[in-house]
């Protein structure tokens, strides 16, 4: 029988967090980010505030994450509600779904989200 230590899973992982190729994909990511981002565009203060972070984990993995900083970035994903001007009760506004989305068109990548 087969036998796995301990310490293989932190080790591979280590390995693949120091790899180029998760720089790639991050950049891919960011690529496609923008590019969903740009349409729809009002400001450019969302653009302006995302970027690729290399993110320290446990035992010396490290990840990338590609994030948006803007204060708005939540709501812009996800959706909101949205007051009505000189009316009571708001109206909800669609989240755009931009990174969730990108997530579904990396070349390769699984699709496991489930925004469009």
């Amino acid at each position: 029988m087969a036998e796995v230590y301990r310490w293989v899973p932190n080790a591979v992982a280590r390995m693949a967090g120091n790899s180029e190729e998760m720089d790639v994909v991050a950049r891919a990511l960011m690529f496609i980010v923008k590019r969903r981002a740009r349409a729809h565009q009002l400001t450019g203060d969302y653009m302006g505030r995302l970027s690729v972070k290399n993110v320290p984990g446990k035992k010396g993995v490290r990840d990338r994450v590609v994030a948006a900083d803007d204060k708005a970035a939540y709501s812009i994903e996800w959706g909101h509600f949205s007051p009505r001007k000189g009316e009571p009760g708001a109206t909800w506004v669609p989240g755009q779904h931009i990174l969730g989305g990108a997530v579904n068109e990396l070349p390769g990548g699984r699709g496991t989200s489930k925004y469009p």
